[in-house]
């Protein structure tokens, strides 16, 4: 049974839902809990957390901080970390710098292909992504949706893509750790390496999103075994962006109250 969400993005990255709506439709799908996920950013996460006490839901305070790693994405995301936390504040600031110089090189790649795109066609409220620019080439007729925009220009090596502020996953585990946070690996069955799954248990990888929404039952069930073996809490969530984003809904994937109460002992661990 999915009682909670616990990958969830809003208008503070690429989302396209504030809290407040964000909280109104995990209350029409009867969730108990929810986390929202923001990538490089917990700028909604007092609003969601008021909002929760309002509804009567439980949210968890989460983030989501991606590098590259072995020539691939990893995405770690952290749950129950102090929001206020110094370093984690510094390290958000950081990656939110590194996001704006980002997207000006990603605009200067695409100008150069012949994309007629200005800085205010990207339209965003939070830390800009790649997300932002992929939905200004649907606007503008470039490309016909958003998993155009990614397989086609915006993907690692794709030639609108631009380098990520350069940090380790062990990094980003410490950090979130260090705000007295949990870690879990974001979708492994993206991963092209599966290696890469053992390599980040190896760093201290504390949790695995074993349910995802395109994650195969086959994946689902080797991930849950390998989660069980490495003493890991399992994770899910659906990675929910918004209507417009993609066609994955809230709630497509979650786990029970149950996992949620494991990651709240694994933080007195």
């Amino acid at each position: 049974m999915i009682e909670a969400d616990l990958h969830i993005h809003t208008t503070a990255s690429d989302g396209e839902y504030t809290p407040a709506e964000i909280l109104a439709a995990a209350r029409r799908l009867k969730l108990k809990a929810i986390a929202i996920t923001d990538h490089d950013s917990v700028d909604n996460t007092e609003e969601a957390l008021a909002a929760g006490v309002k509804a009567g839901l439980q949210v968890i305070p989460g983030v989501e901080i991606s590098c590259v790693y072995s020539g691939e994405e990893i995405h770690i995301l952290g749950y129950f970390m102090d929001i206020k936390d110094r370093r984690l504040r510094e390290l958000l600031g950081e990656l939110r710098q590194s996001r704006h110089h980002r997207l000006e090189r990603m605009l200067s790649k695409a100008k150069k292909i012949g994309f007629r795109l200005k800085p205010e066609d990207i339209e965003y409220d939070g830390v800009p992504g790649r997300a932002h620019l992929g939905r200004a080439l649907v606007k503008k007729g470039y490309v016909r949706d958003m998993a155009e925009a990614f397989s086609r220009y915006l993907k690692l090596g794709g030639p609108l893509y631009v380098e990520r502020y350069h940090i380790s996953p062990r990094e980003i585990m410490e950090v979130i750790r260090g705000a007295g946070g949990v870690t879990s690996l974001a979708h492994p069955g993206l991963l092209r390496e599966k290696k890469l799954v053992g390599e980040m248990i190896s760093h201290g990888v504390e949790g695995l999103e074993v349910f995802y929404p395109l994650h195969t039952g086959k994946q689902v069930k080797e991930f849950k075994a390998l989660a069980q073996k490495h003493d890991l809490v399992l994770t899910g969530g659906s990675d929910f962006h918004g209507p417009g984003s993609n066609t994955i809904s809230l709630a497509a994937a979650g786990v029970s109250l149950e996992q949620v109460r494991a990651l709240e002992i694994r933080i007195k661990k």
